[in-house]
């Protein structure tokens, strides 16, 4: 008998692309799912859509739940979920019909705990995004998982993966925060002994204005440096050889929360672990391979913080006429 797969699914004011979304789920060609709706909230229809699924389909089970955003959803629906492997997909994406029989090929054909595969981004007018995963049919050990992910080979985003349940084991998505996906994604391949990269498109992502990887707002900035200020301090411990892409990626994280401290609030704590981790690696961060951003915040901090703030003014300003100009 085929095993269970928990598909998770964070719903929240999703009507217009909820039922694609489900349908994809519900028709693939392997059947013994579970699927787990998880209603955060929602104003709209979408609590009604998912009863209804729940009514017609003993796969579905719902949870009705008040707001508390993705990685609150997320949790709940680990909480309760029974399957051996469990799969993630956002509202307003959907799968490919084969996704599941596909994965749960490898799954069985090889000794891994997770299975990462390809993905088409697209907006909402059906233009093709290229954010498509640069990685070969093969099985990572963890090291190699590790400096994949951190080379941007391989991602953080939960949907285009399918994980051994266990995995999950003490690990949760931080609520409250943003990307939560690259919070956790690395703990989970630090947990994974080997993992399986299928360069093969099976999942859908639908980009549009509500999208959270089209917003960096403040908050958003400061979730993003506090990931990559963990994942740093707990991978240079234990692979130090490929800590150096971790650390050149915070480094990096940081000075762009410094720039947006010159035109908006930011996190003062967090704002001060990012001055002071620069400071700290000042000569590391000056080191030939150094980008000119660094040379010139510390070496001409007034010249780097005018530059900063003129380039802001002129997107500013280009936006506003854009805006003007499509009203």
């Amino acid at each position: 008998m085929s095993v269970l797969i928990s598909i998770i699914i964070p719903v929240y004011n999703s009507e217009k692309y909820l039922y694609q979304c489900v349908d994809s789920v519900l028709k693939q060609t392997y059947s013994n799912l579970e699927v787990i709706l998880v209603d955060d909230g929602s104003t709209d229809l979408s609590a009604q859509i998912c009863d209804e699924y729940a009514a017609k389909d003993n796969r579905v089970k719902v949870i009705h739940k008040s707001n508390g955003g993705v990685s609150d959803s997320r949790n709940c629906g680990l909480n309760i979920a029974k399957g051996e492997y469990i799969a993630f997909v956002d509202s307003d994406d959907y799968m490919d019909l084969s996704l599941c029989e596909t994965v749960m090929k490898i799954f069985s054909n090889y000794n891994v705990q997770i299975v990462s595969f390809d993905y088409i981004a697209f907006k909402e007018n059906g233009k093709i995004v290229n954010l498509s995963e640069k990685i070969e049919n093969k099985v990572l050990n963890k090291e190699e998982s590790i400096r994949e992910l951190l080379l941007g080979n391989i991602n953080s985003y939960y949907p285009n993966k399918v994980f051994k349940h266990h995995i999950f084991d003490n690990v949760r998505c931080p609520v409250g925060r943003i990307w939560e996906d690259l919070a956790t994604t690395y703990k989970l391949f630090l947990k994974a002994d080997n993992i399986y990269t299928l360069n093969k498109k099976l999942y859908f992502y639908r980009q549009h204005k509500n999208s959270i990887t089209k917003t960096i707002t403040e908050k958003a900035l400061v979730d993003i440096f506090v990931a990559k200020y963990e994942r740093y301090n707990k991978i240079k411990d234990i692979y130090p050889d490929i800590a150096e892409l971790a650390f050149d990626d915070l480094a990096l994280e940081a000075l762009k929360l410094y720039d947006r401290s010159l035109w908006s609030e930011v996190d003062k704590e967090w704002l001060c672990k990012a001055i002071g981790f620069l400071a700290e690696n000042k000569e590391r961060l000056l080191s030939n391979r150094s980008k000119i951003e660094f040379k010139l915040y510390f070496g001409f901090p007034w010249i780097y913080k005018r530059l900063r703030l003129l380039k802001h003014n002129i997107v500013e300003v280009v936006k506003h006429i854009n805006q003007k100009t499509n009203s």
